[in-house]
């Protein structure tokens, strides 16, 4: 939500703003934490967590250090919301090339869906540049 909103600028539209992004995801996670205490507060014993659409990161050309970036912001930040949730669900419905420079953009010649994602199927279950968790 707020990636497509402020740093896209879908919503509102035209309108980026980096800062403002931040400020999104802190107020996101903050509301997380208040809404992981309020539940178990109210219904003990049911389990909290949290579900994340990521993607498949995977650096390209001397991309690491960028991925690493990007990773971070994009969803290392909630995973670490997530400590002593009881679950995190993931959905990963394609990947994200990074460059030296940033976000590569769909490979040449593989086909995307109606909202951009590549068509990708990972061939191995391992997951690249792994975070231990």
């Amino acid at each position: 939500m707020a990636t497509i909103g402020w740093l896209i600028g879908v919503f509102p539209a035209g309108k980026q703003d980096r800062d403002l992004r931040r400020k999104v995801n802190e107020v996101m996670i903050d509301a997380h934490r208040k809404g992981v205490e309020a539940i178990r507060a109210a219904a003990p014993g049911v389990p909290v967590g949290l579900t994340l659409s990521m993607s498949d990161h995977q650096a390209v050309d001397g991309g690491q250090a960028r991925l690493e970036s990007i990773r971070h912001s994009m969803e290392d930040i909630y995973l670490e919301a997530t400590a002593g949730d009881d679950f995190v669900g993931v959905q990963t419905y394609s990947r994200t090339r990074v460059g030296s420079d940033g976000v590569l953009g769909g490979e040449e010649g593989v086909p995307t869906l109606v909202m951009g994602y590549e068509y990708y199927r990972r061939r191995s279950r391992r997951r690249s540049g792994g975070r231990g968790r």
